[in-house]
């Protein structure tokens, strides 16, 4: 036993996983056509004889006789007990896998949308052996059969149990495998086997059906660095590629019904079935089961993959060779009532890393733990897959028990034998007999009541009668009381409002219907949409990522070659100042041994000390010269900038003499404006003065001359002398003179004749212009 396997001894044989009791075989109903030998059996007894093979050839064609007698009794279906084990053959083992919240959420609503058609479905009663082709039955069963393959494909991975086109994910990101092992635990258990024969020299077979599920199962591989062959396709390989796929472990992927010819470059330990396609009879499963076998006449061992409580562990715990029809319906049954148990109830998988140090463990911690668990049972299942694989005996290593179906109870409604709707019961009020009275006390048994389902039918078709008719119908028979006529035409009235409340609400539900289709197909576009803004942003994402890791690479270089440069910049420093070192040592040693030598290194040290003292006066003299070439620099700048300055200061003055001088101008102009201005409007107003002075003096020379024209026409007239009533007192006496104003008014002045006599005159100054 390897390390990592010993490890986790202790687990494998916890209470949670480990059978607590010998097994027995569990017992199958001959009338569901068991053929297979029962799980356990199987596992004990690998080694088979001919005789044992025969014995299964006979059960075989004994059940194929009694699915024939079942077709001709229809009854019998739904009378059978459903078996809770798995149909296995030798050397096949199953696994219950438990899964994720929300694949249960997505199998739920895959059975919820489809729910009216199972319950329709279930509640046919044809025959099993009848001919019955009409399309209605066919479209059923097409549905129930593409329902059934989309909960495998959910519980196998939860994208493809989704509408829409499947996406292949981008194999650049270590999140898509993440994301597969919370898509299907059995993509999780793949994982942690996979992980743990990785340095194993060794292969496995893979088998599952061709398309979307192998693309995703050779992307994940690939995302775990494992070596993934596609026996689907052609590729050549050197021979240093072969000789390296010898040594190293690597997976084979197979399709399930495929008839290509396979090449393994390793012999494969085991057999995985990944999904429901899988067929232990398939001719190219047998002939490598049997070639590959690591103890003939034992075949390679094959471990199903099912998801506890599915559509695909009720499909293997049905026989191959019931009829297809009642296999269907039990297939149906069975997923539908176990929907609510998938993945198995939850239990818990204790570990360590659970318990919080310093304290007792709370309900959180135990609910992390649960939450835990699924992802630890996968764990344990890969190391007890391992453990099998690599020791000698298949069957004493295998201690993982599979747990029977969870099954509900389930409701299906009233049964109907044809697809007819009947009227469901209304309650009514209790109708007379049309028997005489005296028939009242005739003993209920003998009595014949007034059957109402019977007398809807008649009530309905005399509707459609003409009045004529059915007074000449009701002429012929004999007159029944008027109560009872008045009962059952206010029945008649209930059956119609009835009927009038059903239209109602069947025109409400087709309402519904309509609107709930336009939420469909508007959720579906939005979703469609929101599909695609997450691919884009996947692929942006993928992108990103992929430059990140690029760029931290890059920096990872640039700093590892900087920390180099500066370790070599610190030896060399090093080693220039130890030879330094070495050669102040080896001068003083030649100085103190006197002679040429000490002269000569003497002559030397004072040379290389004038050079140093030049080199330090050159380098002065050239900081003095670059100095001094950036003061002259600085000068000249200055100069141009003051000469520039000047130039601006010379225009700005020109500019404000020229703006004084238009100021001075303008100001004369505008006062010459301003008294011109003036000058005119006195002129007018003098011109207005005497316009108005001369009219004056002409109207007031026409109303002079009119005056004259007066005056030389009526004479000299007074007040006196105007016409006064006749009679009036001391006018007329003596001594009075005249009287004024005899002429007024004037005679004719007036046209009418109430003025035209001269006791009447008016004074023409009232009617001069004043």
């Amino acid at each position: 036993m390897s390390p990592p396997l010993a490890s986790h001894h202790e687990h494998l044989s916890g209470s949670e996983l480990a059978p607590s009791h010998t097994p027995q075989a569990p017992v199958y109903d001959v009338a569901l056509g068991g053929s297979a030998l029962p799980i356990q059996k199987s596992i004990e007894e690998e080694p088979q004889s001919f005789s044992a093979e025969h014995s299964s050839a006979e059960s075989k064609a004994s059940s194929s006789q009694q699915s024939v007698e079942n077709e001709r009794d229809v009854a019998q279906i739904d009378g059978l007990v459903l078996p809770t084990l798995p149909v296995l053959g030798p050397g096949e083992y199953a696994l219950a896998l438990p899964v994720e919240g929300k694949i249960q959420s997505v199998y739920s609503d895959i059975i919820k949308s489809k729910k009216k058609a199972i319950l329709k479905f279930l509640n046919r009663h044809d025959s099993v052996g009848s001919a019955n082709g009409s399309p209605t039955r066919t479209q059923e069963r097409i549905e129930m059969m593409e329902m059934i393959q989309q909960l495998n494909d959910t519980v196998t991975h939860m994208d493809l149990g989704l509408p829409g086109t499947f996406t292949q994910y981008s194999i650049q990101s270590e999140a898509e495998a993440a994301y597969a092992n919370y898509a299907g635990s059995k993509f999780s258990l793949l994982g942690h086997l996979v992980d743990m024969l990785a340095h194993v020299e060794c292969s496995i077979v893979v088998m599952s059906q061709a398309g979307p599920v192998q693309d995703l199962i050779e992307q994940y591989l690939k995302l775990k660095h494992i070596t993934v062959r596609r026996q689907d396709r052609a590729i050549t390989l050197s021979s240093s590629e072969v000789e390296r796929s010898r040594n190293e472990f690597q997976v084979e992927l197979v399709s399930t019904f495929s008839t290509c010819q396979l090449a393994f470059p390793m012999k494969p330990i085991l057999i995985i079935a990944f999904d429901a396609s899988f067929d232990s009879q398939d001719p190219q499963v047998m002939r490598i089961r049997q070639y590959f076998s690591p103890r003939p006449p034992t075949l390679l061992p094959v471990v199903h993959f099912l998801v506890s409580n599915s559509s695909e562990h009720v499909d293997r715990c049905l026989p191959k060779d019931m009829p297809s029809p009642s296999r269907l319906k039990l297939l149906v049954r069975a997923t539908y009532q176990a929907r609510p148990n998938l993945g198995g109830r939850p239990t818990y998988v204790p570990d360590p890393s659970d318990e919080p140090e310093g304290r007792a463990m709370d309900m959180a911690d135990l609910q992390r733990g649960l939450r835990k668990t699924p992802e630890r049972k996968l764990a344990i299942f890969a190391q007890v897959i391992t453990r099998a694989s690599l020791a000698l005996d298949w069957a004493s290593n295998w201690t993982l028990p599979m747990p029977q179906l969870q099954l509900t109870d389930m409701d299906l409604g009233p049964s109907r034998s044809s697809g007819v709707p009947t009227m469901a019961p209304t309650p009514q009020e209790p109708i007379r007999s049309r028997t005489p009275a005296s028939r009242s006390g005739t003993p209920s048994g003998k009595r014949r009541m007034l059957d109402v389902d019977s007398v809807l039918p008649a009530l309905i078709k005399r509707q459609r009668l003409t009045p004529l008719q059915d007074s000449a119908e009701a002429a012929t028979k004999s007159e029944p009381p008027n109560d009872q006529l008045q009962q059952m035409q206010e029945l008649v009235n209930k059956l119609q409002a009835d009927l009038q409340t059903e239209r109602e609400a069947k025109q409400k539900a087709e309402e519904e219907r309509t609107r709930i289709q336009e939420q469909l197909e508007k959720w579906k576009e939005d979703h469609a949409n929101l599909q695609r803004r997450y691919e884009k942003r996947m692929t942006k994402c993928h992108e990103l990522d992929f430059s990140t890791k690029k760029l931290q690479k890059i920096i990872d270089n640039n700093k590892s070659r900087q920390e180099r440069t500066a370790e070599d910049n610190v030896s060399l420093k090093r080693k220039v100042a130890e030879l330094q070192a070495e050669l102040t040592t080896v001068r003083e040693e030649v100085k103190a041994g006197g002679g040429d030598a000490a002269a000569l290194e003497a002559a030397r040290e004072e040379a290389r000390g004038l050079q140093a003292k030049n080199v330090y006066l050159e380098k002065s003299l050239e900081n003095t010269r670059k100095d001094f070439e950036f003061t002259r620099t600085q000068y000249q700048e200055a100069s141009n900038k003051a000469a520039e300055f000047a130039g601006q200061v010379q225009e700005l003055e020109t500019k404000v003499a020229e703006l004084t001088q238009q100021a001075g101008d303008e100001k004369r102009r505008l006062k010459e404006q301003s008294h011109t201005y003036s000058l005119q409007k006195h002129f007018a107003k003098i011109q207005e003065l005497e316009l108005g002075i001369h009219s004056r003096e002409v109207r007031l020379k026409r109303l002079e001359e009119e005056n004259r024209q007066l005056k030389r026409t009526r004479g000299v007239q007074t007040r006196g002398s105007s016409v006064q009533p006749p009679g009036s007192p001391n006018l007329d006496g003596p001594g009075r003179g005249t009287r004024s104003r005899q002429a007024s008014p004037a005679a004719g002045l007036f046209s009418n004749t109430h003025h035209a006599a001269g006791s009447n005159r008016g004074s023409l100054l009232r009617h001069q212009e004043r």
